[in-house]
């Protein structure tokens, strides 16, 4: 049976577009990413992943709220798999907007909003694309 590890990815919407940030590495642009931690929900990794990539606060966007004793979580855009022989990877994509700007000292990340113009005419891996649009779409009917 493959090893099994999660991820929480956040697309931030704002007027100018979405927020994505240029993985050296991999040569793409992605969004915020990184591992839920095994004390951690979801949305909570979520938060904590921008707050340390990009030192601002966030809101997801979508519902959450107790329902009789248990909490509903906000609905993913997407919920990506990639798997092998030894692993399979799950990430959970979220949108989300804004609470504090992006602090100045961010200035070792190479990160640039993307407007819908731009996702479609600049080398974007088709998954971040479409959760990107995904996340456009839930933030304008959020609003």
């Amino acid at each position: 049976m493959p090893f099994k590890s999660f991820m929480a990815a956040v697309y931030i919407v704002h007027e100018e577009g979405v927020l994505l940030l240029f993985d050296a590495a991999r040569e793409e642009w992605l969004p915020p990413s990184g591992a839920i931690e095994e004390h951690e929900l979801p949305e909570e990794a979520a938060v904590r992943i921008v707050r340390q990539q990009l030192h601002a606060d966030i809101e997801i966007i979508g519902e959450r709220r107790l329902v009789g004793e248990r909490l509903l979580l906000s609905e993913p855009i997407a919920m990506l798999v990639q798997r092998d022989a030894r692993h399979e990877l799950v990430e959970l994509c979220f949108a989300a907007a804004l609470r504090t700007a992006v602090h100045e000292d961010v200035h070792w990340i190479d990160a640039r909003w993307f407007s819908d113009e731009d996702l479609n005419s600049e080398p974007i891996p088709a998954s971040v694309r479409l959760c990107a649009e995904r996340a456009r779409s839930r933030r304008l009917s959020h609003d």
